[in-house]
């Protein structure tokens, strides 16, 4: 069989193929031992610098950021309830007086009477006398006497409440001392020694209030003069003797005041001014007893 010359040239390229690739495969090899040789006789014998390297040699690409975790809803806490704001007091143009109070210690002083009325059986009277000259008397009595048809309101604690009112009044408590309780024609009462601020005016004070179960709160403070200080006594006789003049169809309130005269006790008149003190007088002293002997 003739071979052609095209024949013998594919045999010749192809064995030409297989001389290279021997020749790069042994390259290959020679390069691995050298390389080998090189690492087993420069390298230590430890294997920790290996880890080591290893660990620096890889990347932040081999660690896989971690999955982000969605927080789980909190558990909703206790739902707080505020109670609704009450509402305003309205001012009454035209009102109707339900209390008076006549007593030797405001006789020379101008009466300020102002109603007001908020929601439903809701009435505020304030009643409020103030002097011009604060030596000679009194210089401030403000007593506010709030009338709940429907009961008493939770009452808020004393400190809090006359600052309100006070505020209201445009006055401002500078000291109050501990509370204490007097006794009145209408029970038991809160009372506290104040120092009031009254426009500059630095004024001694007894702050006051009674909460009554009936729906009658009684609040407010009765300031005295340099020349007679307030006391507990003086406002013990004053308070009493705050009447009802009118109550329409509040049988209540009518009622709790006629309970209320039934408790009154009996108190000596108070002193106007700079008359003389008489033995009837609370802040005198007890008259000198005289001994008379009768001839038989």
């Amino acid at each position: 069989m003739l071979v052609t010359s095209a024949q013998l040239a594919m045999h010749r390229l192809a064995w030409r193929l297989v001389r290279v690739r021997a020749r790069f495969a042994a390259t290959i090899l020679a390069a691995a031992g050298l390389t080998a040789f090189l690492a087993a006789t420069l390298l230590p014998d430890t294997e920790e610098p290996l880890r080591a390297a290893s660990v620096i040699a890889v990347p932040e690409m081999a660690t896989a950021p971690a999955p982000l975790r969605r927080s789980e809803p909190e558990a909703p806490g206790p739902v707080v309830v505020l109670p609704p704001a009450p509402e305003p007091w309205r001012p009454v143009r035209r009102p109707i007086p339900l209390y008076n109070l006549e007593s030797p210690e405001i006789d020379r002083l101008a009466l300020r009477y102002q109603v007001e009325i908020r929601g439903r059986g809701e009435r505020r009277d304030t009643l409020a006398w103030a002097s011009r000259e604060p030596a000679a008397g009194p210089a401030l009595i403000v007593i506010a006497a709030e009338r709940y048809e429907a009961g008493a309101p939770t009452a808020r604690p004393f400190f809090p409440d006359l600052a309100a009112r006070a505020a209201a009044q445009g006055l401002a408590i500078e000291r109050l001392s501990r509370t204490g309780e007097i006794a009145t024609k209408f029970g038991a009462m809160e009372i506290a020694d104040a120092i009031l601020d009254a426009e500059g005016l630095r004024l001694a004070c007894l702050a006051f209030r009674r909460n009554d179960a009936a729906g009658l709160t009684l609040a407010g403070w009765f300031c005295g003069s340099s020349r007679r200080p307030a006391d507990r006594v003086g406002f013990g006789c004053f308070i009493d003797r705050l009447d009802l003049v009118a109550a329409g169809r509040d049988r209540e309130l009518k009622r709790l005041f006629a309970a209320a005269e039934r408790n009154r006790r009996g108190c000596g008149q108070g002193r106007v001014g700079a008359r003389k003190a008489s033995w009837l007088d609370h802040e005198a002293p007890a008259p000198v007893l005289k001994l008379t002997t009768r001839a038989k």
